[in-house]
């Protein structure tokens, strides 16, 4: 959940702000894909935070979490 928040605030705060822009966040949602294959011990979450359409992907910048891990 930092990563996800701190993407969207820095684009909020760092890109959009000074421009006088006012940036509208959504609720924070969650999609479960594979909730009907597996038990919920197991599932998978996609989490998001819905932004304006005029946000584009280079807006949203996360950086890499020193405790990250790829398996």
């Amino acid at each position: 959940m930092k990563a996800l928040y701190g993407a969207v605030y820095h684009a909020k705060m760092a890109i959009y702000k000074p421009k006088g822009v006012k940036m509208e966040l959504g609720k924070l949602s969650a999609f479960w894909p594979d909730a009907h294959l597996k038990p919920k011990d197991k599932w998978t979450g996609i989490w998001g935070v819905p932004v304006p359409s005029y946000v584009t992907a280079k807006d949203i910048i996360q950086k890499r979490s020193k405790n990250f891990s790829q398996s």
